[in-house]
Order: structure tokens, then C-alpha cells, then sequence
């Protein structure tokens, strides 16, 4: 099977920045749960749940209605602690993320980030776009692989399948594949013996049902962010949850000419240093026809919409994440 046709979907443990660089530099389209569950709260991305066109999402019906929007891409940083396996940082990995919301329950359990009366969910999606994955069809396939899971311990406890039929690997294998084709068979056979209903059902159509927005509270309100679950163990990766209160640099139109008290130069001289350390071409390699400019400090799309530096938080002595505004605010941000 040619690597361009494969879709690898992985828990949320493998939901870190190793792993996404993994999958970018294999070539392999790559679906995981993500755990950053602070951009939630940051300003930007909780006005762009306010104002997102949601999708529902596909289920089997015995779980909570799901309904999901498309973030976009975002430049998600490695901890400053996480290495290759020769030393080297890694740098931020760009991918898309895809938030879906559910009604939190009396008894809500599992993944998320509760924000008033809905749980939010948030996947890491490298290699599909939008256009032909939206954001509902990315969630039905992250969950199921779950059902999948499920398939095969069913069929492990219906068919024996977990015995140990052979003490050979080729004996067992083959045992596996006879009892895979067993219940391949009775799926084919038992369907003419008892169809199902003719029925309609709008999310089963390819193009999905839009859904109402989460009545979410305002941000001064909201609970205290989860934090991140533990690191997982991995000698040439341990991630660590970023810094809490990176320091934040506002940006206004005229360059800011305010002293810096810690190094003695200029606010806009040490933001230039920032700017000129950034590879943003290695930044927009995945983004064809876009461009930077550092002497107006402007980002330009493939469609020659130009967005403004707005933001910078640096995250540490080697990272940064970066904000622009555009002249459609709720469109135009990274």
C-alpha cells in the first residue's frame, strides 16, 4: 500500500510533538487526541468557539451527540526538555486541530476539558485537509477505531480467537486468519437473512449536519485548565506541559520604543532578535505560496491576504509562538 494512502490513528499518548514530527516526516497521515487543553482559554480560540460553524458528528447512538469545528493549523511547541534521540530540539509541529463538544452529563467521565455544561474534546490531525476530512468526519474516524477495538474483542470471545491455538507463530497467524474469515462470513450471510430498515439518516450524508453552538461562559469565569496529563516514557522524548505565564509581548502598530530593564536595549530590538531566530521557511514549508516579511513584520497567505504580528509569548530561551490579526480577525489568526 503506497504510504501516501494510509491513515495511522493512535491514542492520545502518542498525541505529543515527537510523534507528529514522526508521522510529518514519514509522509503518513496521522489522527490522535491532543491534550494542550490551554488553548481553550486562550482569548483567541475561545472567541473562535463562540463564532465556529459546528458540524455533528457521526456516532453508533449509544454515546453522547458530539458535534465538532476545524481550529486550523497551529504551530505546537515540544517541551524544553524533549530531545532527539542525537540531542537535538525539536522544533514546534505544525498541524491542525479539531475541537468537538458534548453535553457534560451528571456522571462525565473520561478525556476533555469541561467549559460550563460541555466537555471539549481536541484531536491533532497531520496530512488531511478540511476539504476532503471536515471536522465531523475526523472525530467518526478517531472513535472509530475505538469500535474496532471493540470488534476484535468480540470476536476473541465469541470465536476463541485468544486461545493459544499453536505454539508457532505461522500456526497461530493461521488460526487468526481462519477465524477472521468466520466472522466475515457470518456478517456477509446474516445481512439477506435479516435485512435492516430502509431509513434516512441525516448523518450518514456525506455532508454533515450543522449543529448549534455551545452557550459557552465568558472567559474570566471559566474553571481552573486541566493540567496536562503525565509524559509518557520515552527515551528520545519526554514532554513537559509549557510554562504556566509565558511572558507576552504586545505588539502595536508603530514598533514600541519602551527600554527593557534586563537587557538595556529597546522592546523593538529584542523583539527583532526573536524574529530573526525563527525559520520561517522551514515554518512555511507546509503552507505553499505563503510568505514573511521581518522589515514590516507581516505574514502573507497564498491568497495575498496580509496579517499583522500581533502577539508574542515566548514559551522559553528557544521557542516562541507567534499571533497575527488580519483584516478579518475571526478568520485571520495563527
Amino acid at each position: 500500500m503506497p504510504v501516501g494512502q494510509t491513515l495511522l490513528i493512535a491514542d492520545g499518548e502518542f498525541g505529543f510533538v515527537p510523534y507528529l514530527h514522526c508521522a510529518a516526516e514519514a509522509g503518513i497521515s496521522y489522527l490522535s487526541r491532543l491534550s494542550r487543553y490551554e488553548l481553550l482559554d486562550d482569548p483567541l480560540v475561545r472567541e473562535r468557539l463562540r463564532t465556529a460553524r459546528w458540524e455533528r458528528v457521526r456516532d453508533s447512538g449509544g454515546g453522547p451527540t458530539r458535534h465538532a469545528t476545524d481550529l486550523g493549523e497551529f504551530a505546537i511547541p515540544a517541551g524544553p526538555k524533549t530531545l532527539r534521540e542525537d540531542g537535538t530540539p525539536y522544533g514546534p509541529a505544525v498541524a491542525r486541530v479539531v475541537v468537538s463538544y458534548y453535553r457534560a452529563g451528571a456522571e462525565s467521565k473520561g478525556r476533555g476539558h469541561r467549559i460550563g455544561d460541555y466537555i471539549f474534546e481536541m484531536f491533532v490531525v497531520i496530512g488531511l485537509s478540511n476539504v476532503a476530512w471536515p471536522a465531523a468526519h475526523v472525530v467518526t474516524a478517531y472513535y472509530g477505531r475505538c469500535g474496532l477495538e471493540n470488534r476484535f474483542e468480540q470476536a476473541d470471545r465469541e470465536l476463541d480467537l485468544d486461545m493459544a491455538h499453536s505454539f508457532h507463530l505461522d500456526g497461530h497467524l493461521l488460526t487468526l486468519l481462519c477465524g477472521l474469515f468466520v466472522w466475515n462470513w457470518r456478517v456477509v450471510e446474516g445481512v439477506p437473512r435479516n435485512p435492516l430498515p430502509e431509513r434516512v439518516d441525516a448523518q450518514a450524508l456525506e455532508i454533515p449536519e450543522i449543529g448549534p453552538t455551545p452557550d459557552i461562559p465568558p472567559l474570566e469565569s471559566s474553571p481552573t485548565p486541566q493540567a496536562p496529563p503525565a509524559a509518557e516514557s520515552n527515551p528520545a522524548a519526554v514532554e513537559e506541559p509549557p510554562a504556566p505565564e509565558p511572558d507576552k509581548v504586545e505588539i502595536s502598530e508603530a514598533p514600541s520604543e519602551a527600554s527593557d530593564a534586563r537587557s538595556g536595549e529597546t522592546g523593538s530590538q529584542n523583539l527583532d532578535k526573536v524574529l530573526v531566530g525563527i525559520d520561517f521557511d522551514a515554518l512555511l514549508r507546509r503552507r505553499p505560496g505563503w510568505t514573511w516579511d521581518l522589515s514590516t513584520r507581516t505574514l502573507t497567505d497564498d491568497h495575498g491576504v496580509q496579517m499583522k504580528l500581533a502577539v508574542v509569548n515566548l514559551l522559553g530561551e528557544r521557542s516562541a509562538e507567534l499571533r497575527f490579526k488580519g483584516s478579518d480577525s475571526a478568520n485571520h489568526f495563527a
